[in-house]
């Protein structure tokens, strides 16, 4: 495995760029929920990492007596959100 560094200091493994860790998702994930969508109180259910499309795949429940979950989706080159819908069960 070759390792290349960048002037950027971003680190590069045959030509793949690294991804954010989980836990810069998590942090970009709610703090959308909290000061975009206005709830106050979620779980975080589960986090994934979708490698064809570049980015992560944030699930959390905001409901406070039942489950009302939502997906928010984060760019994993920036952290930016780039959607968010509801999950109907």
């Amino acid at each position: 495995m070759r390792v290349i560094f960048k002037k950027d200091l971003s680190i590069s493994i045959i030509g793949i760029q690294l991804r954010l860790q989980a836990s810069e998702v998590i942090q970009a994930a709610k703090k959308f929920v909290r000061e975009q969508t206005g709830y106050q109180y979620f779980t975080v259910l589960e986090v994934k990492a979708d490698d064809a499309n570049s980015r992560w795949l944030v699930y959390m429940d905001v409901g406070l007596f039942t489950l009302v979950k939502k997906e928010i989706i984060v760019d994993d080159k920036d952290g930016n959100i780039i959607g968010y819908r509801a999950i109907t069960t």
